[in-house]
């Protein structure tokens, strides 16, 4: 039975049923947890020849494509935002029409609508972007040399964050571990920037210092005993990042 076809009761239920599932709070939960994977997670434009076709890529063209696939996903993030938002609108009406005297058509039509969108959030994933669309060739061809079109596309890495409960500091070292939320098994060959960073810094004291680290794991040592050190890590930039905003951040403090 469609939601049009209801009657008042049947519509109740309906609606009951839906705070059950998916308007639940570890419903929503789930999806603010989904927006917050897509917010804090890198972008990689990646090409669908073998890996020698960067080399060929012209880099002027190269760089009008990272900005475009960087507005794209920028766009795509607005989208679920602006469908979780319209969500927790259709929650907030339908919570209301179960406590006070409501139009049916107008339910009807918010029961529509919800599901709509909750369609459309589960299965429009920022994770998964697939071919992009390109104005121009990527490379350039020389003389009459004929060069076939590049495809490109696009592809989602999650965030990298501290491991707080093993990360630790001694007196004069700090031992730091990161992850990568949700990954199983860890990406070969990928590289990060750690920085290190002493906290209201004395006169003649570096106040920030930086590492690339192949690896989940670095010691950092030659600490100041019982100082603040503020630590940060994130993804060692590379030349087909499209979309980075996200480092994480932890504070420890070198015993005494």
């Amino acid at each position: 039975m469609s939601t049009s076809e209801m009657n008042t009761s049947d519509l109740r239920e309906h609606i009951l049923m839906l705070f059950n599932t998916s308007l639940s709070d570890h419903s929503l939960q789930r999806m603010q947890e989904k927006m917050q994977l897509l917010h804090r997670g890198s972008y990689y434009l990646d090409l669908q020849q073998d890996a020698s076709a960067w080399a060929l890529v012209d880099q002027q063209r190269l760089q009008g494509a990272l900005a475009m696939a960087n507005t794209h996903v920028r766009l795509l993030i607005a989208l679920m935002e602006m469908l979780l938002e319209e969500i927790c609108s259709c929650r907030q009406d339908l919570n209301h029409s179960l406590h006070n005297p409501v139009n049916t058509e107008l339910v009807v039509e918010t029961v529509r609508m919800l599901h709509k969108h909750l369609k459309d959030f589960d299965t429009r994933d920022c994770r998964n972007l697939g071919p992009l669309n390109l104005d121009n060739h990527l490379i350039i061809g020389s003389g009459q040399q004929s060069v076939s079109r590049v495809n490109a596309s696009l592809s989602f890495r999650p965030p990298v964050v501290f491991d707080q409960l093993r990360s630790h500091a001694k007196a004069t070292s700090a031992h730091l571990f990161w992850k990568v939320i949700g990954e199983q098994p860890p990406e070969p060959h990928q590289m990060y920037e750690l920085q290190v960073k002493i906290m209201h810094p004395f006169v003649g004291e570096q106040g920030l210092e930086q590492y690339a680290v192949q690896g989940l794991g670095f010691t950092k040592r030659n600490l100041i005993p019982e100082r603040f050190y503020q630590f940060s890590i994130k993804r060692l930039d590379s030349y087909n990042l499209v979309y980075a905003v996200w480092v994480d951040t932890l504070v420890l403090k070198t015993t005494c």
